[in-house]
């Protein structure tokens, strides 16, 4: 697809994006994103994304903001317009295709003179003339624009085939990720890095069996969690509701809501604080309906897969609130370029 000259620009940018996807490659989907997304409040929409959020799950805030400040400010020099207000085209790859044909239509087809008389031909190239050297200049950058954002996603997916080819199928940013999880697992919780390996262990078997025991490996591995963070007490506990509750052993969901309560509620950002706990708390609760589907219904391939990487990443949104570089603690600044109108 990207070797065809044909394709549209958009249309390859959108094939990249599927393939960043199915890797769990976060930075090139975020930078891809940005080529699709419609000036400023589609910037404020992927800063905010899930997209940026897996992407500070896995590197930690410091490093993914800045990774993500980098893609930021080098979509800015490639989207450079000298003939624009502030010198930047901040709109989508398709607003970017779309203008183009309207300055072509604009600038007219010279070939439509051979069916004009003579002397309309000449007037007709003429007044061509004079618009194509208004226009030629505006032409000239957005199909200088498209062109670089062509060679991106060519060489996302050179850097993407290459992986491919010695056997890394995860991105080289998800391998690092899961790195991490593994290591502090090792220190914070070994029983749940254990049944993490027991469920990758089961979908790799490639039964239904397999795939309901994998569910239940990725319930008791959050069990696991909870009781490494926040052991159960017999001290009833204020919740934020100002209920006192008994956080025992069976409330382990409870018991991993109020750690990360009680981390984030450091933060003076009370509503920041409010969302990113009922996030968690949503996330926690659909995850652990997925894992509790093994013991009453037959569980497929993509749902085993599907909980083991929900699992995977809420264990790193925990861990890195346990170790202070939890993206959810607080939020980094990435720039947002601004649309140009034409």
């Amino acid at each position: 697809m990207a070797e065809r000259p044909d394709a549209s620009v958009s249309t390859l940018v959108r094939q990249a994006t599927r393939i960043a996807s199915l890797r769990h490659d976060y930075a090139a989907v975020f930078s891809l994103q940005l080529e699709t997304a419609d000036a400023s409040a589609g910037m404020r929409t992927i800063k905010d994304s899930t997209v940026a959020e897996k992407l500070r799950t896995l590197l930690g805030r410091e490093e993914a903001d800045q990774i993500m400040v980098e893609h930021v400010e080098r979509y800015i020099q490639n989207r450079s317009v000298a003939t624009t207000q502030n010198g930047v085209f901040g709109g989508s790859v398709d607003g970017v295709e779309q203008h183009l044909h309207k300055l072509k239509t604009a600038a007219g087809d010279p070939a439509a003179a051979q069916y004009m008389t003579q002397i309309d031909a000449y007037f007709y190239l003429e007044k061509l003339d004079k618009v194509g050297a208004q226009l030629l200049p505006q032409i000239t950058a957005f199909e200088s624009i498209l062109n670089r954002v062509r060679q991106k996603v060519h060489d996302y997916l050179v850097d993407a085939e290459s992986e491919l080819l010695i056997g890394q199928t995860e991105s080289s940013l998800f391998t690092r990720g899961e790195s991490y999880v593994v290591e502090r697992l090792q220190e914070v919780s070994p029983d749940s890095l254990e049944k993490y390996r027991a469920a990758e262990q089961r979908i790799s078997e490639g039964s239904a069996e397999g795939y309901a025991q994998a569910l239940t490996s990725c319930r008791r591995m959050i069990k696991s969690l909870a009781d490494a963070l926040y052991p159960p007490t017999n001290v009833p506990i204020k919740g934020t509701d100002g209920k006192e509750r008994i956080l025992g052993d069976d409330q382990f969901m409870n018991r991993l809501m109020q750690f990360a309560i009680d981390r984030l509620g450091r933060s003076t950002h009370v509503k920041l604080v409010e969302e990113t706990t009922n996030s968690l708390g949503n996330r926690l609760n659909k995850l652990n309906s997925l894992a509790s589907k093994g013991v009453h219904q037959e569980v497929t391939l993509i749902e085993a897969e599907s909980c083991l990487m929900w699992t995977f990443f809420l264990t790193a949104d925990f861990l890195r609130i346990e170790d202070g570089s939890s993206g959810l603690l607080s939020g980094g600044k990435v720039p947002t370029p601004q649309r140009q109108e034409m």
